[in-house]
């Protein structure tokens, strides 16, 4: 059987000279995980590929987890010049009333090089038509699997159809494909195996390139207030928000997001623009604005805040955003990995992410160690202030794994709440802390 190819040295470097014929600014060609990416892909490996968001990453048939971000990836897709199409409610209905069937544009394989598809369309019989093309089945080169941690909280919750993202693919595409699987915050250990399981990777027949999702142009910590958030004032944001830089203030509802932009609207002065000062973004608002909003926060320097839900979380990409303001711990560390995320990625900035918590957290998260004999309480938590310290991270990281989703709180401490988990996933969070920031 022959070895690889387009990993040899001599196949790098023709993708090298490739990429920086068809994309004069890339100067330097594709970053070191790029190259391994593409020349696994092209040599139809499967990988799995967990590196820091703003790493870049290779697309092709790409399935998304939000309309937001297929809508992105579309965008930066066409300034380089390659195009790509969306595949969800909103373009269906268009087509539709265009008398254009997508099924039949997208088998023709000449239209668009990348589709986005959210899991819930691959059901739909227009999507068995198109695995079913000869001339698809043909010209597709791989199909990618993006924020693929999702499978392991979104699929076990309220989008069942993550589950079966790798069933669809291992049954309908290609054998011969490459499949691939990208994630900033999935942890190692059990996380990954469930994805693995999932996708149908099997130990020693795909490359797993495992990076580190360190950012050490931002700052982390935990901020806890004295004020509630079911509330209609949240002071604690101001000093954040008159600094004047970009930010992007996370919410855990829509109700939640609703309150905070009506307090940030009664505050800004008279005379500014409060329709693009301040923006809000969540999967209820028309896409149009969802996508405005994204391109104001690029290139406005009028528009200053977003106020979002869990839809701006996961792979939006806007380089001006400086500071990440999230209002309480999301209910997984991954989550919360993927709102600090947002900020920060370009290296030369200086990006902050702060989590707003009550002190009663503690305490429940406190309770749940407290199950293990071999954990001694963690008293010094009491002590955090924006910077932890004095914790074991080791200790704590003993103690978490995301597969906590499969089973309730309940079940491993009789006392706790479901709603409890929040606490238990600030957990983690707080031992990464502990390695983000230094003993004061």
């Amino acid at each position: 059987m022959a070895g690889p190819r387009w990993q040899d040295p001599l196949g790098l470097e023709t993708i090298n000279s490739i990429v920086k014929k068809t994309v004069p600014s890339w100067t330097n060609g594709l970053h070191a995980v790029q190259l391994e990416l593409v020349s696994g892909i092209l040599d139809g490996l499967d990988i799995l590929c967990c590196t820091a968001t703003g790493d870049g990453k290779p697309i092709g048939v790409v399935i998304t987890p939000t309309k937001g971000l297929a809508n992105n990836i579309v965008y930066e897709l066409s300034t380089l010049k390659v195009a790509a199409f969306a595949y969800c409610k909103e373009t269906l209905s268009n087509a539709r009333k265009a008398g254009v069937r997508l099924a039949d544009v997208i088998k023709e394989c000449v239209e668009w090089q990348v589709i986005c598809v959210d899991p819930e369309h691959l059901r739909d019989k227009e999507w068995k038509d198109i695995t079913e093309s000869p001339t698809f089945r043909s010209n597709v080169l791989f199909a990618c699997v993006d924020e693929v941690h999702l499978i392991n909280t979104w699929g076990l919750s309220f989008r069942e159809a993550f589950t079966l993202i790798g069933i669809f693919l291992r049954g309908r595409f290609p054998a011969s494909i490459s499949i691939s699987a990208l994630s900033a915050t999935l942890e190692p250990g059990p996380p990954t195996v469930s994805v693995c399981k999932s996708l149908g990777f099997f130990e020693g027949r795909f490359k797993l390139i495992r990076r580190s999702n360190e950012r050490p142009n931002t700052h982390f910590g935990v901020q806890f207030i004295t004020h509630g958030m079911n509330g209609d004032q949240f002071p604690y944001l101001l000093p954040y928000l008159a600094s004047g830089r970009k930010t992007i203030v996370h919410c855990q509802t829509v109700d939640q997001l609703s309150r905070v932009y009506a307090y940030i609207w009664r505050l800004q002065p008279d005379g500014a623009n409060k329709l693009i000062q301040t923006r809000v973004y969540h999967s209820i608002c028309p896409p149009e604005y969802n996508e405005q909003t994204i391109e104001l926060i690029k290139t406005d320097p009028r528009c200053q805040i977003v106020i979002a839900t869990v839809a701006f979380s996961n792979g939006l990409d806007a380089v001006t955003l400086l500071d990440s303001l999230s209002l309480g711990f999301a209910s997984t560390f991954d989550e919360s990995w993927q709102e600090k995320g947002r900020v920060g990625r370009n290296p030369h900035t200086i990006g902050r992410g702060v989590i707003f918590a009550n002190r009663s957290i503690i305490k429940v998260a406190e309770t749940y160690l407290a199950f293990d004999k071999n954990t001694s309480p963690v008293k010094c938590l009491n002590s955090l202030h924006m910077c932890p310290v004095n914790i074991s991270p080791q200790s704590l990281d003993r103690h978490f794994c995301s597969s906590f989703l499969s089973y309730t709180c309940e079940s491993k401490a009789p006392g706790l709440q479901s709603s409890s988990r929040i606490a238990v996933a600030a957990v983690p969070t707080l031992s990464m802390l502990c390695r983000a920031m230094p003993p004061s």
